[in-house]
């Protein structure tokens, strides 16, 4: 008898843990506005010139709706720097994801490029001689983003810029930490310790 409780309240706690996923995941589709995904005007600092924003649309599963908004700094001739922030909302997080990993997968299958770590995000640089390209991809819920950066004749590195900016952008897409299972689960092994020790003392 005493086994079978514990047995049956093992499963019980990781049938919810399996389930949490899929309760929270309406609730976790992230559904503001795609300006408020975007960085305003006072998010950048003011060197940067502000461009417009724009409409994005991709031939992709589950997308709805995708906004881009640019910056740039001239600093005379032909040197400039270009400065790029992309949103891509889906109807659900896996499609997301799957547009997210196609796009890096495809970096990473042409190379050429130095990779920059950033935390939760996917940042390279190439160097094309006469400029630079930074760039980096990020997914949270059901959005994918990208922070895009392009260095023509000029010298500046850009990248510190595109670390900053990418954190920037994550700091405006809300997270959506599964925070619950691994307590679950921490939950479940105390139990099990605490039942049978009070079962050897019996």
């Amino acid at each position: 008898m005493f086994d079978r409780i514990v047995s049956e309240t093992i499963l019980a706690l990781l049938f919810v843990s399996l389930l949490l996923p899929l309760a929270q995941a309406e609730d976790d589709l992230i559904t503001a506005p795609l300006d408020e995904l975007l960085p305003s005007r006072e998010d950048i600092p003011s060197e940067w010139e502000m461009g417009g924003f724009s409409n994005v649309t991709l031939e992709e599963p589950g997308f709805v709706e995708g906004k881009t908004v640019w910056y740039f700094k001239d600093f005379g001739g032909s040197s400039a720097m270009d400065l790029d922030f992309y949103v891509y909302r889906f109807s659900d997080g896996n499609s997301a994801k799957t547009y997210h990993d196609k796009e890096v997968d495809e970096i990473e299958s042409e190379g050429g490029y130095t990779e920059v770590i950033i935390l939760d995000a996917f940042a390279v640089v190439y160097d094309w001689g006469v400029g630079e390209q930074a760039v980096s991809w990020g997914v949270e819920s059901n959005v994918a983003f990208k922070v895009e950066i392009w260095n023509n004749y000029e010298p500046e590195d850009p990248t510190d810029e595109l670390i900053a900016f990418t954190d920037l952008e994550k700091t405006i897409v809300p997270e959506f930490p599964l925070l619950l299972i691994p307590p679950l689960f921490m939950i479940t092994t105390l139990l099990v310790a605490v039942l049978r020790g009070r079962k050897r003392a019996v």
